[in-house]
C-alpha cells in the first residue's frame, strides 16, 4: 500500500506530459473514469487500461507508473476473491462468461488507478491548485487538496521507513493471527502519528506567521493559459469520450475469453 501511494507523488521530468496544463490532465483522468466507469465488457477496458502506457512513456514516468499498478495488484486479487466469493454464495453458475465479468471489474480498477497515477505522476500539487483557484475553487479547499497530494506520499514513506526499523529490531510483522498483527503496528502507527501532528503544527504556524487568510482576495505571480497544444490535447480527450459512449450504446461488444477459447480450439 505504502508502494502505491508512493506512486502517486510528481515527479518532475521535462516531456510534453508534464507541459500540458493541468486543468486538461485533469479532465483527462476524470474522463478515463468515466469511461470507465460507462463499460463493463473487457475489451474495452483492456483498450483503456493498454492505450496509457504511452502516455506513460510519454511523460517519462514509466517506471513509476509501472510501480503503482504493481503495487495495487493486493487490491486487485481483494476484488477478485469478493466477487468470486459472492458468486459462490448466491450459488451462480461459474462460466467463461461470469469469469470475464469479475475480470473485468479488476481491469476497471487498474484503470482508475492508472489514469490517476499519470495525472498526478505529471502534475505539480501547486500547478494543479493554481489550476482549481482559476476554475473558482475557493482557496481554501485548493490548499487542503495540494496538502494532501503533497503529504501523503510522504507519509507512506515514513511509514516504509519505519517498518523497516521496527524489522530490524526484531518485530514480526507477519507472524501470528489478526489481532496480534494490529498490536505489532502499535509501535509503527505511534511515530506516525506524532509525525503527522509535529507536521501538522508546524504547517499551521507557518501559515499563521504568514497571515494565511487575512485576505480575501488572492493574488497569484502566474496565471495558467491555455496554448494549442492543450486545445489540441482536450479536443482527443473529448473525443476519445463520445467514442466510449458511441461504443456503449451503439456497438455490441463481444466477450474476449470465449473467442481466445475458440481460436485455440480449447
Amino acid at each position: 500500500m505504502s508502494g502505491l501511494l508512493e506512486g502517486l507523488a510528481f515527479h518532475k521530468r521535462d516531456s510534453p506530459l508534464h507541459k500540458l496544463d493541468p486543468r486538461v490532465k485533469l479532465f483527462y483522468a476524470l474522463a478515463l473514469m468515466i469511461m470507465a466507469a460507462l463499460h463493463d465488457k473487457m475489451l474495452p477496458l483492456l483498450v483503456m487500461l493498454l492505450a496509457q502506457a504511452p502516455l506513460a512513456a510519454l511523460g517519462k514516468v514509466t517506471r513509476m507508473w509501472l510501480r503503482t499498478l504493481r503495487s495495487s495488484l493486493p487490491l486487485v486479487l481483494l476484488i477478485l476473491g469478493t466477487n468470486l466469493l459472492f458468486t459462490w454464495l448466491r450459488g451462480s453458475l461459474l462460466d467463461v462468461y461470469v469469469i470475464e465479468d469479475i475480470l473485468a471489474l479488476a481491469v476497471r480498477f487498474l484503470v482508475f488507478v492508472a489514469s490517476f497515477s499519470i495525472f498526478t505522476l505529471t502534475t505539480s500539487p501547486d500547478d494543479l491548485s493554481l489550476a482549481l483557484e482559476q476554475m473558482g475553487v475557493p482557496y481554501s479547499f485548493c490548499f487542503m487538496f495540494r496538502a494532501a497530494l503533497r503529504f501523503t506520499p510522504v507519509m507512506a514513506r515514513e511509514a516504509r521507513m519505519t517498518m523497516d526499523a521496527q524489522r530490524a529490531r526484531g518485530l514480526e510483522l507477519d507472524k501470528g493471527g489478526p489481532l496480534a498483527r494490529a498490536r505489532r503496528y502499535i509501535p509503527i502507527l505511534i511515530p506516525l502519528i506524532v509525525n503527522a501532528i509535529t507536521r501538522a503544527w508546524s504547517m499551521a504556524e507557518a501559515m499563521e506567521s504568514r497571515a494565511w487568510g487575512a485576505s480575501r482576495r488572492r493574488t497569484s505571480l502566474y496565471v495558467l493559459r491555455l496554448r494549442g497544444r492543450d486545445y489540441l490535447a482536450f479536443s482527443a480527450i473529448l473525443f476519445s469520450l463520445i467514442m466510449a459512449f458511441y461504443a456503449k450504446f451503439y456497438l455490441s461488444l463481444p466477450y474476449i475469453i470465449p473467442i481466445i477459447r475458440s481460436a485455440l480450439g480449447i
